[in-house]
C-alpha cells in the first residue's frame, strides 16, 4: 500500500500518496514555495498518517463482509455519509483505487438500498472528502477517510 500525507501549513495545503522517496521530495518543494522551513523528523512521523490507517483496518470488517453488513456496522447518518462508507468498502474490500458512480449504484444494489443521487458525489467532492482522479471517477482523500474512521468509532461506542 502506497504511503499518504496531507499537510497543512496556514492557508497552503498538500496531499500526497507514493513511496516515501517521493513524498519527501515533494515536500521539500511544498515548504520551499511558501517559504517556510520543513519540520523536523519527530514532528514529521507524528503527522504520518500510518495511525489513521491502522485504526480504520483495524475496524474495517474482514473481506468476506457483504456491502449491507458493512453500512449495518458503520451506521451512516445519510446520503453522503453513506457514499464514503460505500467508497471506503470499495477500496478496502474491493481493492478499488478509485471508481465510478456506477460502482457505488452497483454496491447499493447489492445492499438492497435506494441509488444514491448523484448530486452526493459533488457535495462530497466541494467538501474535500472525494477527489476527482479522472473522468467520472472518484477516490477518497485523507479527510474522508477520517470522516469513515469517526463513524466507525461512533458506531461502536453506541
Amino acid at each position: 500500500m502506497a504511503n499518504r500525507i496531507k499537510v497543512r501549513v496556514g492557508d497552503s495545503e498538500i496531499e500526497l500518496e507514493g513511496d516515501a522517496k517521493f513524498i519527501e521530495s515533494q515536500l521539500t518543494k511544498f515548504y520551499q514555495k511558501i517559504g517556510t522551513q520543513q519540520p523536523n523528523d519527530s514532528l514529521r512521523t507524528s503527522i504520518a498518517t500510518d495511525s489513521v490507517q491502522s485504526r480504520v483496518k483495524a475496524a474495517t470488517p474482514t473481506k468476506e463482509m457483504s456491502p449491507a453488513e458493512f453500512l449495518r456496522r458503520v451506521a451512516p447518518r445519510g446520503g453522503t455519509e453513506q457514499l464514503l462508507a460505500l467508497a471506503h468498502f470499495l477500496e478496502q474490500n474491493r481493492d478499488a483505487k478509485d471508481f465510478s458512480q456506477q460502482e457505488v449504484r452497483t454496491l447499493c444494489g447489492e445492499a438492497k438500498l435506494k441509488n444514491l443521487h448523484g448530486q452526493y458525489f459533488v457535495l462530497a467532492v466541494q467538501q474535500g472528502l472525494l477527489r476527482s482522479t479522472a473522468k467520472s471517477r472518484y477516490a477518497l482523500t485523507l479527510t474522508g477517510e477520517d470522516a469513515v474512521s469517526k463513524m466507525i468509532a461512533r458506531s461502536q461506542g453506541d
